[in-house]
């Protein structure tokens, strides 16, 4: 028998977000998730890199270990990181133990802000497309008279910011119930992206002669 006393030292392993996951920048929602071993864990840390591990920020400090299964990244970071993108979880009670992620992508964030469907808009008249974005520069704009059949381009490269669009329906445009518009950042276009929610219509300007 051994006259020496050892104690197995407990594991942390990080199971969310995955390898390659795609993060959304200035988001609130996104899951960090662990499993830890052993009885000795109370609190935890959590950070992230940009980097692939070399250098490290703090995200937040005296979690409880419990919250493995619940916990969200308060803020993830208003930027992009293709993925170079790491998140660690550090026992606060001892050092050496670290769990840390698989590499993954922080990508921009855009979001329709209007028409989002139900809208009449005349033929001949300027409506303006609006949206929210974090981390993105440049957009590509479009919209569908078919319900996202087919598509027809507005401005490609357009300045994400200010957040919106005047565009000048022409007077041919085909008058439809069922359109929608699109929006892209040019960068990663088929990840970062926004469609309305809902159809709206293109009308006749019946006051014109």
């Amino acid at each position: 028998s051994s006259d020496y006393t050892f104690s197995m030292r407990p594991q942390i392993n990080i199971t969310a977000p995955l390898a390659g996951a795609n993060v959304i920048s200035h988001s609130s929602n996104t899951p960090i998730r662990w499993e830890y071993t052993g009885s000795t864990i109370s609190t935890v840390s959590t950070d992230y890199s940009l980097d692939g591990g070399v250098n490290w920020t703090s995200i937040n400090t005296s979690i409880d270990v419990t919250e493995n299964n619940t916990y969200l990244w308060p803020l993830v970071p208003t930027t992009t990181s293709s993925n170079n993108t790491m998140v660690r979880v550090v026992d606060e009670g001892n050092s050496l133990v670290i769990g840390q992620s698989d590499l993954f992508s922080i990508v921009g964030s855009l979001v329709l802000g209007g028409p989002t469907g139900g809208e009449e808009i005349k033929a001949g008249e300027t409506f303006y497309i609006t949206w929210t974005q974090y981390s993105v520069g440049l957009i590509n704009l479009s919209y569908s008279t078919d319900g996202g059949s087919g598509w027809t381009s507005l401005p490609t490269n357009y300045n994400a910011s200010p957040p919106n669009y005047p565009w000048n329906v022409a007077n041919d445009t085909i008058i439809s119930n069922n359109v929608l518009v699109a929006i892209e950042d040019t960068s990663n276009p088929s990840v970062v992206n926004d469609t309305s929610a809902g159809n709206f219509s293109i009308i006749a300007d019946r006051t014109s002669t």
